[in-house]
């Protein structure tokens, strides 16, 4: 959606900006990828989860987006929907980074040579970064398009509802399968 309404905010945002943000999007969806071989390699059965969540982001929003939204309460609306996910996603990726929540000594290039570093910590790591790394562009693609304060609010609440939906369905996918995957005995509360 914001490769979409480029051409209209790029002398706001700068085109330099929108392109880089697009291409790292790309990359970010392929780090996804990367991390769902990672939990099938543990034994999760995945598949299931990420079809459903595809047809709700991909399918259902899509359609809300391109045949609702966009079309009754304008494209500001519907690209604050997007800087309401970013807005999320930069909050959890900045609480992961404090001191008290790092497990791994990130600290590139020896990290990246660590064979002894997990490569999910490693991924979720890069991560954390990417999400920090652009958190401005879509707010500021929201505020070139004319976004005003009633549909940031709107917006946010509706991409809360979504985000926690599609995270809690996949997060519950995962502790189901924990018992099975992880042993009964690793399962249970200590103490």
């Amino acid at each position: 959606h914001v490769a979409a309404v480029a051409d209209k905010v790029a002398p706001v945002v700068g085109e330099e900006t929108i392109r880089g943000f697009v291409q790292q999007e790309g990359s970010h969806a392929r780090q996804h990828r990367r991390s769902f071989d990672s939990i099938r390699a543990q034994g999760y059965e995945i598949d299931r989860v990420v079809r459903v969540n595809d047809r709700i982001v991909f399918g259902l929003l899509e359609f809300l987006f391109n045949r609702v939204l966009i079309p009754t309460l304008g494209e500001a609306f519907a690209i604050g929907i997007f800087a309401a996910a970013e807005h999320w996603t930069a909050s959890i990726s900045e609480d992961s980074f404090r001191p008290e929540n790092i497990w791994t000594d990130v600290d590139p290039p020896a990290t990246v040579l660590d064979p002894t570093i997990p490569s999910m910590e490693l991924l979720y790591a890069w991560h954390a970064a990417e999400e920090l790394e652009h958190k401005c562009v879509v707010p500021d693609v929201f505020r070139a398009l004319g976004g005003n304060e009633v549909q940031r609010i709107v917006s946010f609440w509706l991409a809360t509802i979504a985000m926690l939906l599609t995270t809690t369905g996949a997060q519950l996918a995962l502790v189901a399968q924990s018992p099975r995957v992880l042993g009964p005995d690793r399962c249970h509360a200590q103490g």
